[in-house]
């Protein structure tokens, strides 16, 4: 039976965030008496059964992931990566998010405002209010997709290989762009070129060769359905882009 989670609507996360604005976000600060009220904390009324204990045990597990890393206290850039990495893998393999829970923004909402929100704050210092509500650049939600994007099957010796490939500006560049991000195949395949490629570049020109591979790929999808090609296909097409990529900076500088 699916485990229905917590959801918590856009005008729950901006009355959490303005009642925990005048102190740093941490679970005691969260009014717990939310959890109680009907008017922005919620459940689908069909298609699985309640399941209050669910987020709690998600947040649990990604504050233990964080405390590997320093949390509670200050992180680096590369602590906050390997947190993102692990979290990603974790996410994608909990069994309350295999069913399409996961899927809906309200979801990961709750989970970051009221579950979590001191590993959001540890992760995100400052965070904005985007990093709350759910979508793309939800603190939580995103680690998910990524993982289950990016996940090379189980049995995989390398399974989970491309989440370590790729440095935060990359993902962010897959990720948040909808006609990357949608496609699975092509998100994979673009990761799967990269860690083939990116040796021969120079580190100072990688971020700038990807950006401008990811422009040149926008742009071929629009003209040839690249979702139609089959796996190998798919792969040499955006191994051509990286080429093409690594011609037009070198060119420009």
């Amino acid at each position: 039976m699916v485990a229905l989670l917590s959801r918590l609507s856009p005008v729950g996360v901006q009355v959490v965030l303005s009642e925990a604005s005048e102190e740093p976000l941490s679970v005691a600060r969260i009014p717990q008496d939310l959890l109680n009220r009907g008017e922005h904390l919620s459940f689908a009324s069909s298609g699985g059964t309640v399941n209050r204990e669910s987020a709690f045990r998600i947040a649990a597990s990604l504050r233990n992931i964080a405390s590997q890393y320093g949390f509670p206290s200050e992180s680096d850039t590369q602590q906050r990566g390997a947190f993102d990495r692990d979290a990603s893998i974790a996410l994608a393999q909990m069994e309350e998010l295999l069913s399409g829970e996961a899927l809906r923004d309200d979801v990961w909402a709750c989970l970051t405002t009221v579950m979590a929100p001191d590993v959001v704050a540890w992760r995100f210092p400052s965070p904005s209010p985007e990093r709350f509500h759910g979508g793309v650049r939800n603190a939580f939600q995103r680690l998910w997709v990524r993982g289950v994007t990016l996940d090379r099957g189980e049995g995989n010796e390398r399974r989970w290989e491309l989440l370590g490939c790729l440095k935060e500006d990359a993902m962010v560049q897959i990720f948040e762009r909808p006609a990357i991000a949608a496609n699975a195949p092509l998100a994979r395949a673009i990761a799967e070129a990269w860690l083939l490629v990116k040796g021969r570049f120079s580190k100072g020109l990688r971020e700038l060769i990807f950006r401008t591979a990811i422009k040149m790929i926008r742009l071929r999808n629009e003209i040839v359905d690249l979702s139609a090609l089959e796996e190998d296909g798919l792969q040499c097409e955006v191994l051509r882009v990286f080429g093409n990529a690594e011609e037009w900076v070198e060119k420009e500088l």
